[in-house]
């Protein structure tokens, strides 16, 4: 029997993969670094498998759901492809060892803030030793957040296909059933009722959402195709001045969360604008955490990739009152892609 076990571990499910997909990490004050160590930041590992379950997990009428969404604990390996491009049964296998089974719910946009509200953790001691447990989350969802803000009011914008959360409007979300159950407590998720299942499993999906996008096996001959690692992070961490500030004057906007932990896409700028000029500054890119089991966390808390940036606030004034307050738009974007633009609120 362990014999079949290992000949059906090498079962290929997917090829022309060349690059890896990996969970989060953070480094200790002494230097040690072990994987999937830190389940508090997006990880590309976590990207690719919440883009499979929107993709894979379909409601009555046959459409994919809104967002797909996975837990960190849920990912046990990371998944690095063999030399030839290929990704093997055992590979995925080790990836998602407990054979959840997918649903969805529905629930209303405001359920979906609460639940990344949800990411942050209190009571440690009790619940867990993770400050940030965080959503894996499908490409078309991205967020803003605000760490200086307390407990249960740091997200501070939602898109989701480019176009603001509706916190009256309905919105599917597939995962594991474990996760829409309220797993690691993620009460939010409960509130639109027991999930709606089908019996397919997370890994047999996650398997054929892989050979479906696979390419060209091997990379010597030029592979090609395949999924690669997202170049953008989904979520970024800014805190913005609470009262109003004069035309023309500057202000500094902490930022984090702007590099992935591992992989292709660690920016080393960032640039910044507020209506006026854009200001660039160098980012930090340190995993070490001497607070990562405690609530001053950065790293553990999606803080990987962080700066402070100066920026000159030039507002739309002409004709305005003097005295007057108007709305200023905040664009930032790393060397892959704009993170934040105007249009996220």
């Amino acid at each position: 029997a362990e014999a079949d076990s290992k000949e059906a571990g090498k079962r290929v499910v997917a090829t022309g993969y060349t690059t890896p997909f990996m969970r989060g990490v953070f480094t200790t004050p002494d230097g040690a670094t072990e994987p999937g160590s830190n389940r508090g930041i997006e990880s590309s590992l976590g990207d690719l498998v919440a883009d499979s379950l929107r993709e894979t997990i379909l409601t009555p009428d046959g459409k994919s759901v809104d967002i797909g969404m996975i837990n960190a604990g849920g990912l046990r390996a990371d998944l690095v492809p063999g030399e030839d491009g290929t990704i093997t049964y055992a590979q995925t296998y080790e990836v998602e060892p407990f054979s959840n089974e997918l649903g969805y719910v529905t629930l209303k946009g405001s359920d979906v803030k609460d639940a990344l509200e949800q990411q942050w953790k209190t009571d440690l001691n009790s619940q867990n030793s993770r400050p940030m447990l965080k959503l894996g989350l499908s490409s078309n969802v991205r967020y803003t957040y605000d760490p200086a803000r307390p407990y249960g009011e740091r997200i501070t914008s939602v898109t989701i296909n480019g176009e603001p959360l509706k916190a009256d409007a309905t919105y599917t979300v597939g995962s594991v059933t474990f996760l829409l159950a309220g797993g690691d407590s993620f009460e939010a998720l409960t509130r639109g009722g027991a999930a709606v299942t089908n019996g397919n499993l997370d890994r047999d999906s996650f398997n054929d959402y892989l050979a479906r996008h696979s390419g060209v096996a091997d990379r010597a001959a030029g592979a090609s195709g395949g999924l690669t690692p997202r170049e953008a992070k989904s979520s970024i961490g800014l805190t913005l001045p609470t009262e109003a500030v004069a035309d023309g004057s500057t202000v500094t906007i902490p930022l984090r969360g702007l590099s992935f932990s591992e992989g292709p896409s660690i920016t080393s700028k960032v640039h910044v604008s507020a209506g006026g000029p854009q200001a660039v500054a160098e980012v930090n890119n340190s995993l070490v955490d001497a607070h990562a089991s405690d609530a001053a966390a950065i790293i553990t808390t999606d803080g990987a990739g962080q700066a402070s940036v100066t920026v000159t606030v030039v507002g739309a004034c002409e004709g305005k009152a003097a005295g007057e307050v108007v709305t200023v738009p905040v664009t930032v974007a790393t060397d892959f892609a704009t993170v934040v633009e105007a249009s996220d609120g």
